[in-house]
């Protein structure tokens, strides 16, 4: 007859590892995607105008600023290049 086979029974702190590294990464992942969305477009709106302020003698405005938080690039569409 074979051997019945038990379950094996994991200490507590193995099983308890894993979940908290996905709750942790979860909660970091939010955080960026809150900060990205809310944080980021008033910190380069502000840098933007105290910049052009500096260099300009009319007051600037930008209407609207938008920030893709997960794909951080540059758009060349609208960056000079040398020719």
């Amino acid at each position: 007859m074979p051997p019945e086979s038990y379950p094996v029974k994991l200490p507590e702190f193995v099983t308890r590892i894993p979940r908290v590294w996905a709750i942790t990464l979860c909660a970091l992942f939010v955080a960026y995607t809150l900060a990205g969305f809310l944080l980021a477009p008033a910190l380069v709106r502000s840098a933007i105008l105290g910049g052009a302020r500096e260099s300009l003698t009319r007051v600037p405005t930008i209407e609207h600023v938008r920030v893709n938080r997960e794909a951080v690039q540059r758009d060349s569409a609208t960056t000079p290049t040398a020719a």
